[in-house]
């Protein structure tokens, strides 16, 4: 039997399906998921007040039932990672609509398969030559980099199957975010993909969706918040001005992270969406797969220059540095990748440090060639030459 708290979670994602934001806001005010179910009559109408639609069936839910449902669904070999366990993704966590928890089939870890950065690439079913060029572009460039970020996407056909084939054929790790239940694959024809993903290090398929969820449109507008929320970066390789590689977009502008888009012609109705994104300066524009790279802070491998450069914290300090360091290096060049021109004093604000322990740390990094400092000690991931 899972913890309480997991088959809480478990139980309110079911009463709350397509309104989140309220589960999560429950979770938040009381402490705890399993806090609103120990509520009696008195309680529930105090908490949610007297018109709350959802007041009657979390009072007639059974946590036992719950338990005893979740229990069948894990015996089929799927795992559930509620908003309060530790592999939860931390960015994802911070939106607002987060799931209260998914359901994960991979035959890896939850720890491996959402380490590192994430970058999700989207777009029509419609896929031109064009598009499948960029896929594979993006997906070969970005395989080549030390950094190596899991490629995010939602198995559909066009865009979204060309991404996720070519990340594994690159090396990279890829996650699928359905709109359906865990037990099925939308569309079925790429069920075969969905087999190896499942099978390769690293990678897995997610959703919110228990079994037996219906394929329906709103579930599919629902799974787009996830895929924006798990990536640090969403590109737009083609859409139409409608669709939902736009709405995944547009979605992650508002949760404040990069958005890129590839431009196309004007008169071709499959770049319209893209052309659209980049002329009302929600997203930029992807003319040079170099820069792009270069401009998210990655390093590309075998690329002459600095040595530490080109290599990561823990291959490059093994043997030298106390792993409790190496560790603290990593996550200064994750924050200082996902935060360009971050402040000394505002990184060890975040990571709960003082200001000299983290500086002496922050200034071998800029002598060994990780990264440069200005001189109002803002950071940023240094180029190799």
């Amino acid at each position: 039997m899972e913890n309480i708290e997991t088959v809480a979670s478990f139980a309110l994602s079911r009463i709350f399906r397509y309104e989140p934001h309220l589960a999560k806001a429950i979770v938040e005010t009381l402490g705890s998921a399993e806090a609103i179910f120990r509520l009696d009559k008195d309680g529930l109408f105090e908490a949610l007040g007297p018109f709350n639609k959802y007041r009657e069936p979390i009072a007639g839910t059974s946590l036992d039932k719950a338990s005893q449902e979740l229990d069948d669904i894990l015996k089929n070999g799927y795992s559930y990672i509620p908003h309060c366990h530790p592999d939860f993704p931390r960015n994802l966590s911070f939106c607002e609509d987060a799931p209260v928890g998914f359901f994960l089939r991979s035959d890896d870890s939850p720890a491996n398969i959402f380490s590192g950065d994430r970058i999700s690439i989207v777009g029509t079913r419609d896929i031109t030559p064009y598009g499948r060029e960029w896929c594979r572009r993006l997906t070969s460039a970005l395989g080549e980099t030390v950094e190596k970020p899991t490629i995010v996407s939602g198995l559909a056909y066009g865009v979204d199957i060309n991404a996720q084939v070519g990340a594994l054929d690159n090396g990279l790790k890829t996650i699928s975010v359905l709109g359906n239940g865990i037990d099925s694959i939308y569309p079925a024809a790429h069920a075969s993909y969905a087999d190896r993903i499942c099978h390769t290090p690293g990678c897995g398929i997610i959703t919110e969706y228990p079994p037996g969820a219906d394929v329906t449109a709103t579930n599919f507008l629902c799974r787009n918040r996830i895929i924006a929320g798990l990536s640090r970066a969403t590109i737009l390789v083609e859409s139409k001005l409608r669709g939902g590689g736009m709405t995944t977009a547009r979605q992650a502008s508002s949760y404040s992270r990069d958005v890129f888009a590839i431009p196309g012609r004007s008169d071709d109705i499959f770049s319209q969406g893209c052309n659209c994104l980049i002329q009302s300066h929600l997203a930029e524009p992807i003319n040079s797969v170099e820069e792009f790279i270069d401009g998210l802070g990655y390093h590309h491998v075998g690329t002459a220059g600095n040595k530490a450069a080109a290599m990561a914290p823990k291959d490059y300090y093994s043997g030298s540095m106390d792993a409790n360091k190496i560790d603290l290096a990593s996550r200064i060049l994750l924050m200082v990748r996902k935060n360009r021109g971050i402040a000394v004093g505002e990184m060890a604000s975040s990571l709960h440090l003082p200001y000299h322990e983290l500086i002496a740390l922050v200034t071998r990094l800029e002598g060994d060639g990780f990264i440069e400092v200005d001189i109002l000690q803002r950071c940023s991931i240094k180029k190799i030459a």
